[in-house]
């Protein structure tokens, strides 16, 4: 049997100095006290703080018989209560040898008590029954890290309640729950450090915390961490029974920026239902998947500060994502089955996130949209969403790798369902695929056009309109891809301003209207395959390189360049319909011409009937006149047959003096006046009636020299007889001396004439 000491020190005996015949009592009388304490049953011990606010010292505690003071041991519990003299108790500093308290069987703290840890283990356990309370409103259990070691606990409880605004503190300590922790709807854990939960015996899929209250991140500090962690397989009940459960980690000041995190690390037992609030530097990092069934989440990063969701994958039913101010990060992957997102600042999806048909996102005011990874929204055929928001000035930004895909019916809705956006797209190394049942739309609009900027980046759509602004930068090129046909430029005239200072890749079909305007530094180039029309009147104010199809016009346009550059699997095709350079293609270029690849003639009606333009022989066009180099050849040539002239050909002179391209008309045979292939007496009699007064081919002027003389004769004697490779017999040429005669009588006859 061992007796328990009073263990007086100097303080007790400073306290007992005026009680020393009392204290000789009690000396007499310990033996008997002893003996009587080894069979004292367990009792709920009360605290005084008579003389200190120390746990250890016995005499802080109310007797639980008659002259029995002790510190609660193992089969006690404890109340910490009566706060006439004073609302403050911690452990340890003495005596000496100790700090840790007992196992206690129970604990409550109440009417405004602060039990604080103080760097030692307060233990609270009885077989897996014991419960540690904490009621009222400023009653709080604080726990500190543990001195003799940071990494243990150093609050130990089978159970915890609190209730009725109390709190468990977390003071960079660590705290181990044992079975449940049960937190009504004025209470909370609030601080920095670790909360244990499940660390005693439980089974799979228990519950170990059930928040009905508030959990709280340190507030007080530039930076703080409070992590909940589940073990032994338990399970997180965060938003609490009635699902009114909060996760607080906002310190709601601009400055200065404190860094909060609140780390979840365990399975939810449900939907999280509740409120999470992240405000300016702050951050909420689920470490295992999450589900959001009717949550309100809500981002205040205040002006230029960043709120961020991070962690494991996340699914949202019916819950709301408010973007309130600063930016919010989405580091996670989530999918939106339903419920919205309402962006009224700036949304960065650092994550890969799917919005399906019944989840909405919403873009108010100057919202900004920023995708580093990728981002899909279903928006469904019968649905729509205001992609530019009642203001028209969101910004969307696609940052490198990332991929926003967008199926929806329209895509605003301001002036009923439309495809426009006057917003700001950014695509930064980045893809937008916009499926938009009724196209996607850069519009124009004299106060807020809408903007394409491509720096290094892809969209990928079918029919995109570029009616509004476009702007091309990089090191490297960007690519419009097409299904369809992408337009640059309104019917209505409108200008369109396209800023290329990188090369633009249009990887499918396009249409550049006269209204479209191009400059920069750039290079616009007609992928393979494709095709690219420019109407009449187009500038293009950079160079443009053709490796696809050409054509110029609805009807025969001129068009603008700065520089031309045709690869070899390139196509330019050239529509004649007359002789005035306003009835057939030209391309005028403001710099060097670089050729290669094909050039295609075709003649059309320039009145639009059916009836093609047929030129005449030593009819010429400039198809291209450039104001710097002409470089290269075409190396492939298709010509039309010309309607009832099959004996014209088309010849392509490279004027390197001039630095032009011509286009012109030859007979095959000069001497085949009637240009129907051959040359014959029809053309003899052509040349006699025109001569000394005809100009033109067909009037017997051979030489092309404006005039039918005797010159023209002898080419006819020459090729008398030639005629195209169709299986035409040549005629017989006549005898030197026949022709001779021939020659003159018919100058004898035209001499007549004059006469």
């Amino acid at each position: 049997m061992s007796f328990r000491s009073l263990d007086l020190d100097e303080e007790s005996e400073a306290i007992m100095c005026n009680f020393r015949p009392f204290a000789y009592m009690l000396v007499l009388i310990g033996p008997i006290y002893g003996c009587l304490e080894e069979y004292t049953i367990a009792a709920d011990i009360t605290w005084s703080g008579s003389y200190s606010n120390r746990w250890h010292y016995q005499m802080n505690w109310d007797p639980y018989t008659l002259l029995s003071y002790r510190v609660p041991t193992d089969g006690d519990t404890a109340t910490l209560s009566d706060t006439t003299n004073g609302s403050e108790v911690t452990l340890g500093a003495w005596p000496a040898y100790y700090g840790d308290t007992d196992e206690i069987d129970g604990l409550t703290v109440e009417n405004g008590f602060n039990m604080d840890t103080n760097g030692y283990l307060l233990h609270v356990s009885e077989y897996g029954t014991a419960v540690s309370t904490i009621s009222g409103p400023d009653s709080t259990i604080t726990v500190d890290e543990l001195l003799a070691d940071p990494n243990d606990r150093g609050f130990d409880s089978d159970y915890l309640w609190v209730e009725n605004g109390g709190a468990l503190v977390m003071n960079d300590g660590i705290a181990d729950i044992d079975i449940r922790a049960d937190v009504d709807s004025s209470s909370s854990i609030q601080g920095r450090g670790t909360v244990r939960f499940g660390t005693g015996a439980i089974s799979s899929g228990d519950t170990v915390l059930v928040n009905n209250g508030t959990i709280q991140v340190d507030r007080t500090q530039p930076s703080a961490t409070l992590t909940l962690e589940a073990n032994n397989d338990g399970e997180l009940d965060l938003d609490g029974t009635t699902g009114n459960g909060i996760l607080d980690v906002d310190d709601t000041q601009f400055y200065p920026e404190k860094e909060l995190t609140l780390v979840v690390d365990g399975p939810l037992s449900d939907s999280f239902s509740g409120t999470i609030l992240i405000g300016r530097g702050d951050k909420v990092d689920f470490r295992q998947p999450w589900t959001a069934g009717n949550a309100h989440i809500e981002f205040n990063g205040l002006s230029s500060g960043v709120a961020t969701l991070t962690g494991a994958q996340g699914t949202v039913n019916a819950s709301r994502f408010e973007v309130n101010s600063g930016t919010a990060v989405i580091e996670s992957d989530l999918m939106f089955n339903s419920g919205n997102c309402v962006v009224n600042a700036s949304l960065q999806l650092d994550g890969n996130v799917a919005f399906d048909e019944a989840a909405e996102l919403d873009l108010n005011g100057a919202a900004e949209l920023i995708i580093n990874a990728t981002t899909e929204i279903n928006s469904g055929t019968l649905s729509h969403f205001d992609l530019d928001g009642d203001s028209e000035t969101n910004s969307i930004v696609i940052n490198s790798g990332a991929l926003l895909t967008l199926h929806a019916f329209a895509i605003d809705n301001d002036q009923g369902d439309s495809g426009l956006f006057n917003g700001t797209m950014d695509i930064n190394g980045g893809t937008f695929v916009p499926d938009i049942l009724l196209g996607f739309t850069f519009s124009y609009s004299a106060a807020n056009p809408g903007l394409l900027d491509l720096n290094q980046g892809t969209i990928s759509c079918t029919n995109l309109n570029l009616f509004g602004n476009l702007q091309v930068n990089g090191t490297a090129a960007s690519t419009i891809e097409d299904s369809g046909i992408a337009t640059f430029g309104d019917t209505l005239a409108n200008p369109s301003l396209n800023v290329i200072n990188a090369d633009l890749n249009m990887e499918g079909n396009s249409l550049i209207r006269a209204n479209a305007i191009f400059f920069g530094s750039g290079r616009l180039v007609n992928m393979p395959d494709r095709t690219m029309q420019i109407e009449d009147g187009a500038d293009i104010d950079v160079t443009l390189w053709n490796q696809g199809e050409i054509n110029l016009g609805n009807s025969p346009a001129e068009i603008v360049v700065d520089g031309f550059l045709q690869s070899s699997t390139g196509i330019l095709n050239i529509e004649i319909g007359g002789t005035d350079p306003s009835e057939y293609d030209h391309v005028i270029v403001m710099n060097s011409t670089e050729l290669n690849g094909e050039i295609s003639v075709s003649l059309i009606d320039p009145l639009g009937g059916g009836s093609p333009f047929a030129p005449s022989a030593w009819e010429t066009f400039e198809i291209i006149a450039t104001l710097g180099d002409l470089q290269g050849e075409f190396s492939t040539k298709t010509f039309p047959a010309i309607p009832g002239k099959p004996g014209l050909e088309w010849l392509v002179e490279y004027d390197t003096i001039v630095d032009r391209v011509l286009l012109s008309v030859a007979p095959v045979f000069e001497a085949d006046f009637d240009e129907d292939g051959d040359v014959d007496s029809d053309d003899l009699a052509r040349w006699q009636a025109g001569y000394g007064a005809g100009t033109l081919h067909t009037q017997g002027d051979a030489d092309g020299d404006l005039d039918v003389d005797g010159d023209d004769y002898l080419i006819w004697q020459r090729q008398f007889g030639s005629s195209l490779p169709l299986g035409t017999t040549p005629e017989t040429v006549p005898e030197p001396s026949a022709l001779v005669l021939c020659w003159t009588t018919i100058f004898l006859v035209f001499r007549r004439r004059c006469l």
